[in-house]
């Protein structure tokens, strides 16, 4: 298109033109010009035909020769009926310019280099528009002339007949060409020759007259028209212009509708549910006897607005809103549940309907009123009252089990707290020389906590998994690293009871996405399993196949990863096999029972995996050991993830100070309430150099954090008066104290907990109960200024 701005009154122009100087030519010419044209120029016959089929244009101007066809082809392509042609070309003869104006080109020019063609371009364009216009109009006229169905007749002033149209001709069955200049007797219409007998010759006033004839059809069949007449003053004489509309149909209409609208009322006085019209105005103009039954209104109080008397008051507003919005919308169509209010002196209560309301149409279209209906639906009212009471119900009876299992979470882990911390403070000699009898005994007190614990985080998982609370995090994860950091949890049992552990895994498998701390759980959920009931001296393997894709008689599978979990165990009975995964519930139940548990592991291993999308298999022979297998999908396995190699942190006891490189002991500020963790954690941490003080509320931190100046918190976060999440948010607030190092210790272990305490601003969250270890790493990492990359230990952290 040319640069100039478009403009609403600007012609389109196509010119199709191979030539480049041409081309040029016409742009310099419309530029100099200032011609008001819109121009698109076209190169060939296909870049023509391709404009075309997107755009509309006024004018094209055509070169007869392209390079790829002939102006002709174009011609005899093109359908857009207001497209002006014009032929503009170097060469050419009649037979040519002939043949191209009979297939509609308007005019024919030949580029001739005297005479320059652009100057009568524009009155050749003007004139083909022009044309064009005129062709259109003549078009319309046509056919709407053609489509004309009334009967026309135009008499004299003698009474006789000039003109009469098909549509007459028709249904007289008679001839224009014998009807003029004859009577209107000629038309053999009695009832119109009758009419125009009585009617006077001249009339005064233009007005049109209207009234009803019987006529008779050509096949003999009697019918009835509308005649409308007018005078039209055609110079000193008037003409006598009438045209008769067929209305036969109508009258049978009008009948049928008659007989319809009676039928109705019969249907509607019997009808199930409350029926009622209204004019446009919403006048009441029938209502049945189940709408008066449903608003306790007879159908005279109903008349006019007094329908509205039935509304509630407090519903009023919204179905006035309702009733709006549905009239200004293109349906129309009215939907609404409401109240009906309680008639006076009625021990009825309030009726809850649902109503619907259609717009009524005459013949012609035209909204005429509407017609609504009415259900009573008090009884499902009070059903979903019921059900939502019920939900609501369930909603507090899943808040209560939900805290309940927060605080319960908390309150166990607190003591388990001090009970590992203090034995493994013992453990490790921070209190003094323990003997080979004592240690022992500590140990026993250790795995015994640990067990409690396990059982704990078991049954949390499992409500957690219950109530849908748990949202799997998938990432790419490396299948070897996987195994082989599963199996380091149970070397140690198996070690103890000489058990062979084996890794059978395909060499080179791809990165899969999974959540894969809770595949991990799985894993060592079943490695668990298997080194429990395997003898001394059998066997536990762990094997890892991929299973790409593949196409079967019945349907595509998708590729599959499978963990295989195989023992030479005692084996599990078949029947017995379809309770293994069912929670609470365990094979050996007995009270001498010689295997412990709550019977959770695998429940929850079914539960993971599922979440996943796989699937538990199990194969198992009694004294022949037991095969669980895992299936997981991955799509994605085609594709080859590169994983960064992080190294996993290790963590050792607390060095002495000469040996961390701090030359005087460090202050640590506990904020903690609950005093057996805090000689549990004091008493381990004042033995290995660090010096202590302690804050029983949130309050009381904030202060000695001024006064003390620590170089590290230890911040529990149930506290009375100010908690610890609002200390840590106020101690945020001082910009001095942006770099002091922050870890929240505490028993709060459930979802969302640690997000909590991280985005208040703690720089590291420790789950009770927690290895005293590696609390002291953690602390020791933060005060020589050497976190991890990521966040520091931010993860619930289980013996």
């Amino acid at each position: 298109m040319n640069d100039a701005a478009s403009s609403d009154q600007n012609i389109k122009v196509l010119l199709v033109e191979d030539d480049t100087i041409d081309r040029l030519a016409f742009s310099k010419y419309v530029q100099e010009e200032s011609l008001p044209y819109d121009y698109v120029l076209a190169s060939s016959l296909a870049e023509a035909q391709s404009i075309l089929a997107q755009e509309s244009f006024a004018v094209a101007i055509l070169d007869h020769q392209l390079g790829d066809g002939t102006a002709l082809e174009l011609l005899q392509q093109v359908k857009q009926k207001n497209l002006a042609f014009v032929i503009a070309t170097g060469s050419g003869d009649e037979a040519t310019a002939a043949r191209l104006m009979q297939e509609g080109a308007y005019d024919y020019l030949i580029k001739d280099p005297e005479r320059n063609y652009l100057k009568v371009l524009p009155t050749t364009i003007n004139q083909a528009i022009a044309r064009k216009q005129s062709e259109a109009q003549i078009r319309r006229l046509t056919h709407a002339m053609r489509s004309i169905r009334d009967s026309i007749y135009m008499l004299d002033h003698d009474q006789k007949l000039t003109f009469i149209n098909r549509s007459m001709s028709e249904l007289c069955g008679i001839t224009e060409t014998a009807a003029i200049g004859q009577p209107i007797a000629i038309l053999g219409q009695p009832a119109l020759t009758r009419y125009i007998a009585q009617s006077p010759i001249h009339c005064e006033q233009s007005d049109d007259q209207e009234i009803e004839l019987t006529i008779t059809h050509t096949d003999g069949s009697i019918g009835a028209v509308s005649l409308s007449e007018s005078y039209i003053q055609d110079g000193l004489a008037q003409v006598r212009v009438g045209v008769m509309r067929d209305i036969t149909s109508r009258n049978k209409a009008e009948l049928a509708l008659r007989a319809s609208e009676q039928r109705y009322i019969t249907l509607a006085s019997i009808a199930p549910v409350g029926i009622f019209r209204a004019d446009t105005q919403g006048n009441c103009l029938y209502v049945n006897q189940r709408w008066c039954d449903i608003s306790g209104l007879t159908p005279d109080a109903a008349v006019g607005l007094g329908w509205l008397r039935a509304l509630h008051p407090d519903d009023r507003e919204q179905y006035q809103r309702a009733w709006q919005q549905a009239m200004q919308e293109n349906t129309g169509i009215f939907q609404l549940e409401y109240r009906f209010q309680a008639p006076p002196h009625s021990t009825k209560s309030e009726t809850w309907v649902f109503g619907q309301a259609v717009q009524e149409k005459d013949l012609q279209g035209n909204n005429i009123g509407y017609v609504a209906t009415v259900t009573d639906i008090s009884e499902r009212k009070r059903a979903e009252a019921l059900l939502q009471s019920t939900n609501q119900e369930l909603a507090r009876a899943t808040r209560l089990k939900d805290e309940f299992l927060a605080n319960m979470s908390h309150e166990l882990r607190t003591p388990l707290n001090a009970i590992l911390g203090m034995t493994e403070g013992l453990q490790d000699q921070v209190f003094g020389i323990m003997n080979a009898k004592q240690q022992k005994a500590l140990h026993t007190i250790d795995r015994s906590a640990i067990h409690l614990l396990e059982l704990i985080n078991d049954i949390l998982d499992l409500a957690k998994i219950e109530s849908g609370q748990v949202e799997l995090d998938y990432a790419p994860t490396d299948i070897t690293l996987l195994c082989q950091s599963s199996l380091t949890f149970v070397k140690q049992q198996a070690f103890k009871k000489h058990i062979q552990l084996q890794l059978s895994i395909q060499t080179d498998l791809p990165a899969i996405h999974m959540d894969e701390r809770r595949i991990r759980q799985v894993l060592i959920n079943l490695l668990n399993n298997a080194v429990k009931f395997t003898p001394e001296d059998g066997r536990v393997t762990l094997e890892v196949q991929m299973h790409p894709s593949t196409i079967t008689d019945t349907s595509p599978t998708s590729p599959q990863i499978s963990f295989k979990v195989i023992d030479t165990g005692i084996g599990i009975a078949p029947e017995q096999i379809d309770n293994l995964f069912q929670p609470f519930i365990q094979i050996d139940s007995a009270l001498n029972r010689q295997y412990t548990g709550t019977g959770l592991g695998l429940s929850l291993v079914k539960r993971m995996v599922e979440l996943h999308g796989g699937q538990v298999h199990l194969s198992s022979q009694i004294d022949h050991g037991s095969e669980f297998k895992i299936t997981l999908p991955c799509p994605d396995f085609a594709t080859r993830a590169s994983l960064e190699k992080v190294d996993v942190p290790t963590f050792s006891p607390p060095m002495p100070l000469e040996q961390t490189g701090i030359t005087q002991g460090p202050k640590i500020l506990l904020a903690e309430d609950n005093e057996v963790n805090i000689i549990t954690i004091s008493s381990y941490l004042g033995a290995s150099g660090y010096e202590l003080v302690i804050a029983h509320d949130g309050q009381t931190a904030i202060e000695m954090i001024h006064s003390q100046q620590p170089d590290l918190v230890l911040m529990d976060v149930q506290m009375p008066g100010i908690d610890g999440l609002e200390a840590i948010s106020r101690i945020r607030q001082d910009e001095t104290l942006a770099e002091l190092p922050i870890i929240v210790l505490t028993a709060l272990a459930m979802d969302g907990d640690r997000e909590r305490c991280l985005a208040t601003g703690a720089n590291a969250y420790l789950a009770k109960p927690v290895k005293l270890k590696q609390l002291a790493a953690t602390i020791q990492q933060y005060l020589t200024k050497h976190p991890p990359e990521s966040n520091p230990i931010a993860e619930t952290i289980t013996p």
